[in-house]
C-alpha cells in the first residue's frame, strides 16, 4: 500500500508530460496528395460562429500548380490559434479555394461545407470542431446551395435554374430544404415566388429560432417568411426603395426580430435594419459603397455592425438600429486598390480582419483588433502553422488530492484548465492528450473526455 506520505507527494507534484497532436489532414489535388511548396500561409476567409468566441479562419499554402486549404481555429480573437482539417475539396488550378462552395457552423463543433464539382454539390459535415469531416444525404432535387444555421436545424435551398425565353439566365422550383444538425432526414417546402413573374433571383437564407427569411429581387423586390421552421411561408413586399435588389438581398438575422441586409443594386450596395422581422426597414446612411471596391459589412448583434469601405478608407461602427455611423480606425493596409477579404467582429471590442493590399490575395494577412477598430496589429499567421505542425505544444497536467489541471503555455502566459470533482488516479502507464480546452482519451480509470475542464488565465 502506498503510504500517506508518498500519496501527498505524488499527488502535489505529479506533472505528466503530454504531446497534444493535432490533426492535419490536407484534402486537395490528386488523392490528397499535393504538398506545399511554401510554408507561407495566406488567410481567405474568416467563419463566424454565432454566439460564441469560436472563429475559423480558412486559408491556404502553395502546392505544386494549386493551392493547398488550410483550417485554423481561434477562441480568443486570434491570440493563438490550432490546425483543425479542412473540409474535403478538389484542388483547381487558377482558384483559391478550390472546389469549395460555402462553409458555415451552427456552434464550435457542428459545422457543414459544400463541395462543388460538376456532378453536382457535396455536403460534408463535421460534429467534433473541424477534426474529421463526413460526407451525409443531400436533399432530393438539384444542386444544394444557401446553406443556413441556427441553433438545431440546418437549411439549404434547391432550385432549377437553365436559360429562360427572353434569354436570360433564372431559376425556378426554389424549394427550402430543412434537417436537424444530424442532416439525416431532409424535408422540403416551395418557396414562393414574387407575383405572376415566372423566375427571378433568390437572396440567402437567414435564420434564428424558428424563423426563416430570404428575399428575391430582378424584376421586384420580395421578402419571404416563415415562423415555423420553414413549413409555411408569407410573402411581402417592402416599402420602396427597401430590399431593392438585382439579384436578392445578403440578410442576416441576429434575434428573433431584428434583420441587417446587403443589397446590391447594380455597382453599388444598399445596407438595411430591421427590427421588427421584416415588416420595416431603417436605411443605413452610407456614403457611396461600391460592391467592388473591397470594403466589408459585419453585422454582430441586434444592436451592432461594422462597415468598411476598402481602400484608403475608415471603418465604420453602425449603431442605434442602424441610424448611426460612427468613424473609427483604419486597418494597417488601408490604401488605394487595397481591400477587406474577410471582417468578424466577436464583440464590441475584439475583431479580425483579412487585409489585402493592392488586392493581391497572395499578399494577403490576418489583422485584429481589441478596442473596437480603434487600432489594428498583424498576427503572425506561420508562427501558428509552424508550432501547431512541425513543434508539438507542451502540456502538463498537474493532479492534487481534489482536481486534476491542465496547463499549456502560449504567446500570452499559461493558461489552465481545471477539473474539479470525483478523482480516481492509477498510477502506472498513462495517456492523455489535451485539445480544445478538453481533455480526451483517459488516464487509467478517469474517462477524462466526459469532464469539461474550467477554464482560468495564470498572468
Amino acid at each position: 500500500m502506498m503510504s500517506k506520505r508518498r500519496l501527498r507527494v505524488t499527488t502535489l507534484v505529479l506533472l505528466i508530460l503530454l504531446t497534444a497532436s493535432f490533426p492535419v489532414t490536407l484534402r486537395a489535388a490528386a488523392a490528397n496528395s499535393a504538398k506545399p511548396t511554401t510554408g507561407y500561409f495566406s488567410p481567405r476567409m474568416l467563419i463566424r460562429v454565432r454566439s460564441s468566441p469560436v472563429v475559423y479562419l480558412l486559408g491556404y499554402v502553395s502546392c505544386q500548380r494549386v493551392t493547398c486549404l488550410r483550417l485554423l481555429r481561434t477562441n480568443d480573437n486570434g491570440t493563438s490559434f490550432i490546425k483543425v482539417t479542412p473540409p474535403p475539396t478538389t484542388a483547381i488550378k487558377g482558384s483559391i479555394v478550390g472546389s469549395l462552395e460555402q462553409m458555415v457552423f451552427a456552434n464550435a463543433e457542428d459545422g457543414y461545407a459544400l463541395e462543388g464539382g460538376s456532378g453536382g454539390n457535396v455536403l460534408y459535415a463535421t460534429f467534433n470542431g473541424a477534426r474529421t469531416w463526413k460526407k451525409e444525404t443531400e436533399p432530393k432535387g438539384t444542386a444544394l446551395s444557401s446553406l443556413a444555421v441556427t441553433s438545431n436545424m440546418l437549411y439549404g435551398v434547391t432550385s432549377h435554374c437553365a436559360k429562360q425565353r427572353n434569354g436570360n439566365e433564372g431559376c425556378t422550383n426554389y424549394q427550402l430544404n430543412r434537417a436537424s444538425l444530424s442532416a439525416k432526414h431532409w424535408t422540403s417546402s416551395a418557396i414562393p415566388n414574387g407575383r405572376s413573374y415566372p423566375w427571378g433571383f433568390l437572396g440567402n437564407v437567414a435564420a434564428y429560432g424558428s424563423k426563416v427569411w430570404l428575399t428575391e429581387g430582378a424584376k421586384w423586390s420580395l421578402l419571404v417568411s416563415s415562423h415555423n421552421d420553414g413549413t409555411t411561408f408569407s410573402t411581402y413586399t417592402p416599402p420602396f426603395p427597401a430590399l431593392v435588389s438585382v439579384a436578392g438581398c445578403d440578410l442576416t438575422a441576429t434575434s428573433s426580430m431584428t434583420l441587417w441586409s446587403a443589397c446590391p443594386t447594380g455597382m453599388e450596395v444598399s445596407f438595411y435594419f430591421s427590427d421588427n422581422a421584416g415588416m420595416t426597414w431603417t436605411e443605413v446612411p452610407t456614403k457611396q459603397f461600391m460592391g467592388t471596391g473591397g470594403g466589408y459589412f459585419d453585422p454582430v448583434s441586434a444592436t451592432l455592425a461594422y462597415l468598411d469601405y476598402g481602400g484608403p478608407l475608415p471603418l465604420y461602427r453602425v449603431s442605434n438600429s442602424g441610424h448611426d455611423m460612427t468613424e473609427l480606425g483604419m486597418l494597417r493596409c488601408s490604401s488605394v486598390n487595397s481591400s477587406v477579404g474577410s471582417l468578424v467582429f466577436t464583440s464590441e471590442r475584439s475583431g479580425l480582419a483579412i487585409c489585402t493590399p493592392e488586392g493581391n490575395w497572395s499578399s494577403s494577412r490576418l489583422e485584429r483588433t481589441t478596442n473596437g477598430g480603434a487600432t489594428w496589429n498583424r498576427i503572425s499567421l506561420n508562427q501558428a502553422e509552424e508550432s501547431s505542425e512541425s513543434q508539438p505544444l507542451r502540456d502538463f497536467l498537474i493532479a492534487t488530492n481534489s482536481s486534476l489541471s491542465a496547463v499549456h503555455s502560449n504567446q500570452s502566459g499559461h493558461e489552465r484548465f481545471t477539473y474539479r470533482g470525483p478523482l480516481k488516479i492509477h498510477y502506472g502507464k498513462h495517456r492523455a492528450v489535451a485539445q480544445q480546452f478538453r481533455f480526451t482519451g483517459h488516464l487509467r480509470g478517469l474517462p477524462l473526455a466526459e469532464h469539461p475542464l474550467k477554464r482560468r488565465t495564470d498572468t
